[in-house]
Formats: structure tokens, C-alpha cells, sequence
């Protein structure tokens, strides 16, 4: 009898890992995919969402989003930015509104590729950074 539980229970365990794997594979694929629909969008703005599910934002993907908006800032192509608090956990909207829709492209795709694009960080397109003004 104890047999048959342990085996019954190992069963469920494994069944769940499988799952939680499926569900990160699905997630990670549809951050790729909503950043590779976003790459063909037109805007020249774009925001990123830092969120929190209670164990605070993912500050790496922060620090590097910034870093690459500073670069981007440094050599003229920003026209506007802008980051706003809005949580209890650190939770960060930031702005980034560049000369031309290419430039936003290029730098949407330079994000992506450095890792910043995490379940915890959404991206959308923005006509401008009016949303997070005060």
C-alpha cells in the first residue's frame, strides 16, 4: 500500500514539473512572438511595464533596458523618456519616444536580444510618453 502512494504521488509530481514546463515554454514563446509582432509596429514610442508577483521587479531587465535607452540618449535618437513608479513592489513604467519608428525598432530588437523581455516585463507601442507625464 505505501508503495502504491509513493508511486502514485512521484506520478503526480513529475506530471506537475511537466506542466510547469509546458507553461514556461508557452509564456516565454509568447513573450517572443508579442516582441517580434511589436518589431513590424510603426510607432517610434514604446513602453516597457516592469511588474511584480510579489517578490519585486526584475531589476537586471531594468538596469539594462536603461542602459541601453541612455546609450540610445547619448547618441541623439531619443526624443523623449520618461519612468514613473505606480507600485508597492518597485513595479517602473518607463517611456522611451525616439526619432523615427527604425530607430524604435532597432532598439526594441537590441532589448530583446540583451534579455530584458521577461514574464515580468510587458511591452507595448504608445503613440508618446504624454501617459506617464505629471
Amino acid at each position: 500500500m505505501r508503495n502504491s502512494i509513493a508511486f502514485i504521488s512521484c506520478l503526480v509530481l513529475l506530471a506537475s514539473c511537466q506542466m510547469h514546463k509546458g507553461t514556461a515554454e508557452q509564456s516565454s514563446s509568447k513573450i517572443n512572438s508579442a516582441v517580434t509582432a511589436g518589431d513590424r509596429l510603426s510607432s517610434k514610442a514604446f513602453m516597457l511595464d516592469f511588474l511584480s508577483i510579489g517578490a519585486g521587479i526584475d531589476t537586471t531587465a531594468l538596469d539594462t533596458a536603461l542602459g541601453l535607452i541612455q546609450n540610445r540618449v547619448k547618441i541623439g535618437e531619443v526624443v523623449e523618456f520618461e519612468q514613473k513608479p505606480w507600485g508597492m513592489e518597485g513595479e517602473v513604467k518607463v517611456c522611451v519616444n525616439l526619432l523615427n519608428a527604425e530607430m524604435a525598432q532597432a532598439l526594441r530588437i537590441e532589448m530583446k536580444d540583451a534579455g530584458v523581455f521577461t514574464s515580468l516585463v510587458q511591452v507595448s507601442s504608445v503613440k508618446d510618453c504624454a501617459e506617464l507625464k505629471p
